[in-house]
């Protein structure tokens, strides 16, 4: 009875993770769909007006990024069954300055980055920190200000007047970081937003 009992909890917990993590690639997928349809929309609407080469390469950067993480999506998808056991060691840093490639802020960037490795797994980690990137320069006004030290990833932006976002995004980090066994902190001070990726 208790190896019976054993084998139906595992089989449970395996059936939850799943519904967890299927209920995350939904929220994933149109969130980040959302914002690059946003984007194209904006980018669109200047062409109109005239021919524009920063909104080209603005589109050209967007529909890149999105191919490439549309297909790190499906990777994950169809081996979802591996990524208990998929962990490795990742550099951070490297992470943070490809997702600053990519997305590529129009504000001003102050950035303070050490050579910090953890392990974790790596699709898990990469949504992660570009998530929270995303969301800083999307609801920044000037500046951001991103730190990385051995214990945490901290990165700090002022609120621009804009409306506030559905806070999708930051669901999902949480959910995300949680599953890593990371915390997140955030927190509105003043004219500042700061996050917080602990990773001890």
């Amino acid at each position: 009875m208790l190896i019976l009992y054993k084998i139906i909890d595992r089989m449970l917990k395996q059936e939850k993770d799943y519904r967890d993590f299927l209920e995350l690639i939904i929220l994933t997928i149109s969130h980040k769909f959302g914002n690059f349809l946003a984007v194209q929309k904006g980018n669109i609407e200047i062409l109109k007006l005239g021919h524009d080469r920063k909104a080209l390469h603005r589109l050209e950067i967007s529909y890149n990024y999105i191919q490439e993480d549309f297909h790190k999506i499906l990777e994950t998808i169809n081996r979802f069954k591996e990524i208990p056991a998929a962990k490795e060691k990742i550099n951070i840093r490297e992470l943070v300055e490809k997702n600053l490639s990519l997305i590529e802020p129009s504000c001003k960037l102050i950035v303070n980055l050490k050579d910090v490795s953890i392990n974790a797994n790596r699709q898990i980690i990469e949504n992660i920190i570009f998530l929270l990137i995303e969301n800083a320069v999307k609801y920044s006004k000037e500046r951001i200000h991103i730190k990385l030290s051995k214990n945490f990833l901290a990165i700090k932006n002022d609120i621009s007047q804009q409306e506030k976002g559905s806070g999708v995004g930051l669901k999902i980090t949480e959910a995300l970081a949680k599953k890593e066994g990371f915390k997140i902190k955030y927190q509105a001070k003043g004219e500042s937003y700061i996050v917080l990726l602990k990773f001890t």
